[in-house]
């Protein structure tokens, strides 16, 4: 059984070992100038409650920048960075406003992101039930501003969904995004921690629309959801590849890759979840111990250390999807 296990994963690094970023993860670059993807109305987005959740990267260059990430209309379904909390007030550095509806505004406090950073955010709202904010998986507080109640009904329009900037060409975003998900349920953190660092089936219950940005080249941005909501990248919007939803080795705790801490986020990969093991700042290096099963999707080692994961014998190391060795990286098998 050793000898078939080592050379099991030998196949592997060199069938599938390649000298790049591997290419299944992009997203989309915006200039903050005129680039947006445009998304026809469908009744699908017409919701009475809702989770928007997306990962973005910041470019701005000043931490009171107010750009659009994604809206429908005017003030239906919009997230932006920068608000002001009181009319001809400063604007709030590193924030994010939720607009589920006109006159009903959800505003986290100063300095919950960072620029040139990627975040997940997700915002939940159901009219008089809840209302909720999410960064990287963790709650935030939310403070209500605007004329009205809690309980107001998301506002609804026949006008595209903008990912980008807002309606009628302004406020335009400068940086990336990927994995756009809008529902018509309310997901708990629970369900958004645990799905926010995998790609979903498509066909989840409650799933409106989805965008992996998967396509990678063209003007189309494909709905990885049942509903066919296919977007048009407009004025150069463009395809750049992505980490998300990889998470990285740290070895911050130990050299066990099934302790959370020894990734960032904190999160132990699964079949579904993407990885790297980095080129450098790595004092502990993956080991996956006897008796123990490691899983992972798709799986990048940049590391030029002699072993940069070692498989204990009677342990297991699972690549479900691609394997990908830049610059002589190594599985060490027998230990």
């Amino acid at each position: 059984m050793k000898r078939i296990f080592f050379f099991a994963v030998w196949v592997l690094f060199h069938l599938n070992g390649k000298a790049q970023l591997a290419p299944w993860n992009y997203a989309l670059q915006f200039d903050g100038v005129d680039d947006h993807v445009s998304i026809p109305h469908n009744d699908v987005f017409n919701v009475t409650k809702t989770t928007i959740e997306m990962w973005f990267y910041w470019e701005a260059t000043t931490s009171i920048a107010t750009q659009f990430l994604i809206g429908k209309g005017t003030e239906q379904l919009e997230i932006h960075t920068g608000y002001q909390a009181e009319a001809a007030g400063p604007i709030i550095e590193n924030s994010l406003r939720f607009i589920p509806s006109t006159g009903l505004y959800f505003d986290t406090d100063a300095n919950v992101i960072q620029a040139k950073k990627w975040h997940h955010v997700a915002f939940v709202y159901d009219p008089g039930v809840t209302y909720k904010c999410y960064i990287d998986g963790v709650e935030k507080n939310l403070t209500v501003r605007g004329s009205k109640p809690t309980t107001t009904a998301i506002h609804t329009t026949t006008d595209p969904l903008l990912l980008g900037q807002r309606y009628g060409d302004i406020m335009r975003f400068g940086g990336m995004l990927d994995e756009v998900r809008i529902w018509n349920t309310v997901r708990t953190q629970a369900e958004i921690q645990s799905a926010m660092y995998s790609k979903l089936a498509g066909n989840e219950s409650g799933l409106v629309a989805y965008y992996q940005m998967s396509d990678g080249s063209g003007t189309s941005l494909t709905d990885d959801s049942p509903n066919t909501n296919t977007g048009t990248l407009v004025n150069g919007t463009t395809w750049v590849g992505s980490p998300v939803p990889y998470i990285t080795w740290t070895g911050a705790t130990s050299n066990d890759w099934n302790t959370a801490s020894n990734w960032t986020p904190a999160v132990v990969p699964t079949a579904s979840i993407d990885a790297t093991v980095p080129s450098s700042g790595i004092t502990n290096y993956p080991v996956i111990a006897s008796g123990t099963n490691a899983t992972v999707n798709n799986l990048t080692i940049n590391s030029t250390a002699a072993n940069s994961i070692i498989v204990n014998i009677g342990g297991k190391l699972t690549v479900s999807g691609s394997y990908t060795a830049v610059g002589g990286a190594k599985i060490k098998v027998g230990q």
